[in-house]
């Protein structure tokens, strides 16, 4: 796996490129199209911040598809992010047909593992940790919980492959729905005392804990929905409550899978 730090340029080229050969199509016809159509590279196992004329355009789609977002106006196409604005990030592409989403956990320690991005000193949002249907975010956890057949808990649910609801009754305005792709992880782990040490992670990002400089933070309470996310430290946090929150060192990190073409 190769990190492209011109990544999300690519991308927007790849964009562009693929608007103005359909242009060129209903123009000429199908058969003059095809003589003169240039081959679009395919990009394999690619990471990248979501940056540049990728994210303006990201960041106009939630603009205009989700405007009731939690924090939205706190959040630049660069800085800034939730769970609720990487869960919309993804719909960009779904809605797009771009075979793009958002890092998992998994996806963070493969690239901190491989030095592949600078992701000391930012915050990355991941996934979302199901302890209980009770609080903290006792209307988010029960309307999942609702979607799920006798779940075992704690659940780590990856980010990208959720989707966003308008919900009128929801204290975000919009609730976390599961899709063909939702991913349910059980992470007993993550109810374990907090402050342990871990180096090494799991087949899933989840930490094993033992000897090691990097810390997990639970909650121990054991209740509620949370977010989870790697710290500006390289740590894990899986007790966040407040789901809307957004700080300048968030960031969104984008994974192209093996042989995506746009």
């Amino acid at each position: 796996m190769k990190y492209n730090p011109n990544l999300a340029k690519e991308l927007n080229r790849e964009v562009e490129l693929k608007e103005k050969l359909e242009k060129r199509k209903k123009r000429l016809g199908e058969l003059a199209e095809e003589a003169v159509e240039p081959t679009i590279p395919s990009i394999s196992n690619q990471y990248s911040f979501l940056e540049g004329d990728l994210a303006e355009q990201v960041h106009d789609y939630i603009l205009s598809n989700y405007p009731a977002l939690p924090n939205l106006f706190y959040i630049t196409p660069v800085k800034g992010s939730n769970p609720f604005y990487v869960i919309a990030v993804n719909d960009y592409f779904r809605a797009n047909n771009i075979k793009i989403r958002t890092a998992s956990q998994k996806d963070l320690e493969d690239i901190l593992r491989n030095n592949l991005l600078q992701l000391k000193g930012h915050y990355e949002d991941t996934g979302l940790v199901l302890r209980s249907t009770e609080a903290p975010n006792e209307y988010l956890a029960k309307h999942l919980a609702n979607q799920l057949t006798n779940p075992s808990y704690p659940l780590m649910i990856p980010l990208n492959g959720l989707t966003l609801i308008k919900d009128s009754n929801s204290p975000h305005n919009y609730s976390f729905q599961l899709t063909n792709e939702t991913k349910l992880i059980y992470a007993p782990v993550l109810n374990s005392v907090s402050g342990k040490n871990f180096n090494e992670t799991d087949d899933n990002g989840l930490p094993l804990l033992g000897d090691g400089t990097r810390t997990l933070y639970t909650r121990s309470d054991k209740s509620g929905l949370s977010r989870f996310y790697m710290n500006r430290g390289l740590d894990l946090g899986s007790y966040g409550e407040y789901l809307a929150s957004s700080d300048d060192d968030d960031r969104v990190v984008l994974v192209s899978p093996e042989a995506a073409r746009l």
